[in-house]
């Protein structure tokens, strides 16, 4: 439906970039932001961020509409982000009392530029970073206080929600929620709508249940993805085109699916969903995990006394340690075992030229396909490496 093009990328900490309608005239803008703590190794000056910021809006505002996002570090407690009484604008609710020097500078930059935040206005206002030093609200998603209006919902995920409903565990849990919104833009989409339908009619369904031990470990197929490495690197180093780097990635992989994978059959009864838990995964980091959703939400949601409120801070501390503790034991215990594996499979040496570099990879018969695609990037990897040099 858009195009996405790297806008601006001059300014650190700052990422614009510009989305258009392949079939409308529409274009807005999303400026990504991340703002680091004043207590960092490598501070910035929060004055001089957000008078760069501002000159950026200033420039781009021409395009169509701004959106501002991202980690900015700023705990504004509950200082207003309009001038009350001259701004035609709903006042917000805050659940974090604490404000700093960086909140401060974020909340006068926002008035200067008629910008208000979206956290706070909407029914689910929570935290945007939890962790075992505490919870604040940092991350923000900001508009102009004339798209308001268009505004239809704004949500903030906790990791652990998101973690829970797709089952799967990273081997790092983030601090951060994440933000999003629905925006009602000004466009017909009834004849991107039509093409979306034709286009579903005559697609298929790919079984990935069945990828084959040669999915992506071809000669063939090592060589488009070189390719494909190339056209990516140009697309976004030199005509800075994200959506052309997107669907070059995408239909290299589309191309191997269509000459691999069995079409799926759609009156098969076997609807079981997948679980995209790690291999080592087991009931004691279930249980475990289960006890880090409860104890969150019942530090997150309890308003009574402080005392009360710290007990109930430090169980979630201690639960989310012992968790990070045993995701670690399991993870290492696993390592061992899958080389083993590898070393006892590998029995298939290939080749791969790339200029005057043979790299030569010996790659697995029989080994699980996460294994074969880790050897693939590594190969990858070298080729790139070594052809810079």
């Amino acid at each position: 439906m858009f195009d996405i093009h790297v806008l601006d990328e001059e300014e650190e900490g700052v990422l614009w970039l510009e989305f258009s309608a392949k079939l409308e005239k529409l274009c807005f803008c999303v400026a990504i932001c991340y703002l680091p703590p004043a207590d960092s190794c490598r501070p910035v000056d929060s004055d001089v961020f957000f008078r760069n910021l501002l000159h950026q809006i200033y420039s781009y505002q021409h395009k169509g509409k701004i959106f501002i996002c991202g980690d900015f570090n700023s705990r504004v407690g509950s200082n207003s982000d309009y001038i009350e009484g001259v701004d035609l604008v709903k006042p917000r609710n805050y659940i974090d009392h604490t404000e700093n020097h960086h909140g401060d500078v974020f909340i006068n930059f926002l008035s200067d530029v008629n910008f208000g935040m979206l956290n706070g206005r909407f029914n689910d206002n929570q935290f945007t970073c939890i962790s075992t030093t505490g919870k604040s609200v940092v991350d923000y998603i900001c508009v102009p206080y004339e798209d308001m209006e268009n505004i239809e919902d704004f949500k903030i995920v906790p990791m652990s929600d998101i973690i829970n409903n797709i089952s799967y565990i990273p081997d790092s849990i983030p601090d951060h929620s994440v933000l999003y919104c629905d925006v009602n833009l000004s466009i017909n989409l009834k004849r991107n709508m039509d093409m979306n339908k034709s286009e579903n009619n005559a697609s298929h369904k790919h079984n990935v249940s069945s990828v084959p031990n040669d999915f992506l470990l071809n000669e063939d197929i090592f060589h488009k993805v070189l390719e494909a490495i190339q056209k990516i690197e140009n697309y976004i180093e030199v005509s800075s085109d994200v959506q052309n780097a997107y669907d070059e990635f995408q239909s290299l992989i589309k191309c191997e699916m269509d000459n691999k994978l069995p079409i799926y059959n759609s009156s098969s009864g076997n609807k079981r969903k997948k679980s995209r838990f790690k291999p080592y995964w087991n009931d004691s980091l279930a249980g475990q995990w289960s006890k880090v959703c409860e104890t969150e939400k019942k530090w997150l949601r309890y308003t009574g006394p402080t005392s009360l409120k710290q007990k109930y801070k430090k169980e979630y501390c201690s639960e989310r340690k012992t968790f990070d503790r045993l995701n670690r034991k399991f993870k290492r215990n696993i390592k061992p075992m899958n080389a083993i594996y590898l070393k006892i499979n590998c029995v298939k040496p290939i080749s791969v030229i790339s200029g005057n570099l043979l790299v030569n990879w010996v790659l697995p018969t029989s080994v699980n396909r996460v294994f074969q695609w880790q050897l693939l990037m590594r190969t990858v990897q070298l080729i790139q490496t070594e052809t810079m040099l």
